[in-house]
């Protein structure tokens, strides 16, 4: 383990596992790149280890006695982009549970302070506990995300009207694929799952909503979110599953 990584901070007023972002003696210009990040660990000296959601880390001053603090903690939900779950987002206890009560009991939240590329995650659990879980390796799922926790933010969601019907149309072979409410695995509506996205990456098929008896494309750029958003249910079904090849 790196130095200072999913040490428990000494702190009285921030934690392992909180969200920040650049507090009122921020001097790093772009660092963060506007984004909020998560608590990691601490040094031995005091300074607070951050990943910011950009996926970029570093150290910080967060000092209570001198009140220096160059982050400051702030109540943000992680926003997922590409991810079936990241840095700063809240678990839970998943199908393949099987740890007893070390996370604190049932209900138990826990924070994702790392995510490897094997499938497995580092949490901690609000009752100070930290440990390794699967997250899809060899296709269990130990922990799984909180209700709720891939939130979007107002502002993106009010460019969209809310649709209860969509319909997926591959562009390869022209069929389409009915859904009714149309669900991930954190939001009600394929048409509310609005997520920020860093390119303009094209995808395969094309995404519509019922209007009446018309069926109606999404802009392109809505296109691109809703179809990310389904091909990562699809991806974590199949891992789930046993049937995703890596």
């Amino acid at each position: 383990m790196d130095k200072g990584k999913f040490v428990e901070l000494s702190a009285s007023t921030l934690q392992l596992g909180d969200r920040v972002r650049r507090g009122p003696d921020w001097s790093f210009g772009d660092q963060d790149r506007n984004l909020p990040g998560t608590v990691i660990g601490q040094d031995e000296d005091g300074i607070i280890w951050v990943e910011w959601d950009h996926g970029q880390e570093n150290v910080y001053a967060y000092d209570e006695q001198r009140h220096i603090y160059k982050i400051m903690k702030v109540n943000e939900p992680r926003i997922l982009v590409d991810e079936i779950i990241a840095v700063g987002c809240k678990v839970v206890r998943g199908h393949d549970w099987k740890f007893g009560d070390t996370d604190g009991g049932p209900g138990s939240i826990g924070t994702v302070l790392d995510v490897r590329r094997d499938g497995k995650v580092v949490v901690r659990w609000d009752c100070k506990r930290t440990g390794l879980y699967k997250m899809g390796y060899k296709g269990r799922f130990e922990i799984r995300l909180k209700d709720g926790n891939a939130q979007t933010s107002q502002q993106a969601r009010d460019r969209i009207p809310g649709r209860r019907h969509a319909r997926r149309r591959s562009s390869s072979d022209e069929e389409s694929e009915y859904l009714s409410d149309v669900t991930t695995t954190s939001t009600k509506h394929a048409s509310d799952y609005v997520i920020p996205i860093y390119s303009d990456s094209t995808v395969s098929a094309i995404w519509e909503y019922q209007d009446c008896s018309d069926w109606k494309k999404y802009p392109d750029e809505i296109n691109i979110k809703i179809e990310r958003a389904y091909q990562r249910e699809t991806k974590e079904n199949n891992l789930r599953n046993g049937s995703y090849n890596v």
